[in-house]
């Protein structure tokens, strides 16, 4: 600071402030930029590492078969890949039912897709999974087939229970809210009543 222009190094220092704040927030925005853009780097690594898997068919009597799907991936962690372009089934009345989150290791008999179309293919990553049931083995008939779907359903039902939940407990203290007024208005005119009467 400087004796001769008081004024003006007075005017100086919420500027430093003003940079220390956007110092703050430049590295705030770039935290969050870097954060969404690694779901995407995880999603190229998957191209590579996980592979759909055909386990088995089932052919039913009604026309069609039903496919038993897993997946590999070679890499040692869980890779993370949304449904979208890069995880998706075509025709598109097929997706929704495969997984998104994809464990280390082989597994086998993840879900099933009953399929009645004759050209269907997942998606995964880069790589495209004809499903086939002559190219197929049949499945033993000991398989125990995989739920449809893709294991989100206690976990829908659980949020519902929750939400509910909420509801329920605001309607109570709602109604305590307005029944707390009235108790305490009637409580406090009866001791005047017992005092006055005695």
């Amino acid at each position: 600071m400087s004796a001769d222009h008081p004024a003006r190094d007075a005017r100086r220092r919420p500027r430093a402030g003003r940079g220390r704040l956007r110092c703050r927030l430049a590295l705030a925005l770039l935290l969050a930029t870097a954060g969404t853009i690694a779901p995407a780097g995880v999603a190229a690594a998957a191209d590579t590492t996980v592979v759909p898997v055909l386990n088995c068919v089932v052919p039913q009597s009604s026309g069609g078969f039903t496919a038993v799907l897993g997946y590999s991936n070679s890499s040692g962690s869980s890779v993370r890949i949304p449904l979208g372009a890069k995880n998706k089934f075509t025709p598109t009345r097929y997706d929704g039912n495969q997984p998104t989150t994809f464990l280390p290791g082989v597994h086998q008999g993840v879900f099933s897709v009953r399929v009645t179309h004759p050209s269907v293919k997942w998606m995964l990553g880069s790589r495209k999974l004809f499903l086939d049931d002559a190219a197929a083995p049949r499945c033993p008939p000991s398989t125990e087939m995989p739920e449809e779907g893709n294991g989100t359903g206690p976990a829908v039902a659980l949020l519902a229970c929750g939400a509910l939940g909420v509801v329920l407990i605001r309607r109570l203290r709602r109604r305590l809210a307005t029944a707390s007024p009235t108790a305490a208005s009637s409580s406090a005119t009866q001791p005047g009543r017992e005092a006055h009467g005695a």
